[in-house]
């Protein structure tokens, strides 16, 4: 029998596509099938068939499941690191050749949270397509993190100083953080004072606020005690349970600006999120992407003070 993995890939045998690569990487950043499906935006079935195919012809494990989620193999550790090297390079190329376009026209990609993007920052965008109307815009939802070379995006709106090579970044402003909860829910349970009274409420608990480790005393209290009520990891669905009353939530002060039944709770919070507008050295050569850095930060710098009680 043919030993599959001494076969040079210029036969049938071993990775053939660049896709297979992503569909690699993306299991090992999901953590899952279902994390990659999520990133490839296909499904999960799709995943698992066309990752065993992968290993099948290649004739080795890439990966071993430890519970729910996938480690390394050691050969799959370095089909990971080529692959990486792989995409940064692509990525290298693709925004050399973008970079040499200097019209004031085509699409800028814009990554930023659904929250910030539904409430404020759509309806100033407008003014930027009146203004521009040869740019077209393209918005990608994201959890505030800053991974334009996966997402594909120039510009991006997060909520910390960016620390990867190559990402220029300048601080637009800080957000600060209220807890709030229905008015059925006040009715019910009264209004929350101190931590002394986590074991007499509910809470509600965003994958988000995790990540950033936003009001982590309060929330790891709540789940000692048993005291979270709900979990996702969609900001809409969030913000629907805090006003349907199913618990406590913890957002940004624009919030209340936008929706006049949420109660605040009188707790001082002491978390405060920085807003950074990140972008790429390379794709910071299109005057469309600078046109836009320019007009994001001249709005912020005019509105946003006002908007998120923020001394910049």
């Amino acid at each position: 029998m043919t030993d599959t993995r001494r076969v040079p890939l210029d036969t049938e045998y071993g990775i053939k596509e660049w896709d297979d690569l992503r569909l690699f990487l993306a299991i090992v950043r999901g953590g899952h099938f279902q994390g990659a499906a999520r990133i490839m935006k296909t499904n999960q079935t799709t995943v698992a068939r066309r990752f065993r195919r992968m290993e099948e012809m290649l004739g080795a494990k890439l990966l071993e499941r430890f519970g729910q989620e996938f480690k390394l193999t050691k050969s799959g550790a370095e089909i990971f690191d080529r692959a990486i090297a792989i995409e940064q390079l692509a990525q290298e190329v693709n925004d050399r050749v973008r970079a040499l376009d200097v019209r004031p026209s085509g699409t800028v990609k814009l990554a930023v949270t659904e929250g910030l993007a539904s409430l404020w920052l759509t309806a100033r965008l407008a003014e930027f397509c009146k203004r521009y109307p040869e740019i077209s815009l393209e918005l990608i939802p994201s959890h505030g993190e800053y991974d334009l070379l996966t997402s594909g995006a120039d510009v991006a709106i997060g909520w910390r100083r960016p620390m990867e090579p190559r990402l220029v970044g300048s601080r637009i402003g800080s957000v600060g953080f209220i807890l709030f909860a229905s008015e059925d829910y006040v009715r019910e349970f009264g209004a929350f004072e101190n931590v002394a009274d986590v074991e007499r409420h509910w809470f509600l608990q965003y994958d988000t606020h995790e990540v950033q480790r936003w009001n982590t005393s309060l929330m790891q209290e709540a789940r000692g005690l048993e005291r979270i009520k709900l979990r996702t990891s969609s900001i809409f669905i969030y913000l629907s349970a805090v006003r349907a009353g199913m618990g406590i939530g913890h957002l940004p002060t624009f919030y209340q600006h936008r929706y006049s039944d949420l109660v605040e709770m009188p707790v001082e919070l002491a978390d405060r999120g920085e807003l950074w507008l990140v972008s790429h050295e390379e794709t910071n050569g299109f005057k469309r992407t600078r046109m836009l850095l320019d007009f994001l930060r001249a709005d912020f710098k005019a509105n946003g003070g006002q908007l998120f009680r923020q001394s910049p």
